[in-house]
């Protein structure tokens, strides 16, 4: 006896692509953020750790 198990869920690999790069924008984000907390631009010894 064969059945058909339909998922509950479509899995559209468009949308998951999508899912995905906003998740990688937000990680970028994120590093940015500590990256700037780090480094303030109004730092000048972060400055000058670029010179």
């Amino acid at each position: 006896m064969k059945q058909d198990i339909k998922p509950d869920f479509e899995f559209d690999e468009a949308s998951f692509a999508a899912q995905q790069q906003k998740a990688g924008e937000r990680q970028d984000w994120l590093v940015d953020q500590a990256l700037m907390d780090t480094f303030p631009a109004s730092d000048p010894i972060a400055l000058y750790a670029f010179d």
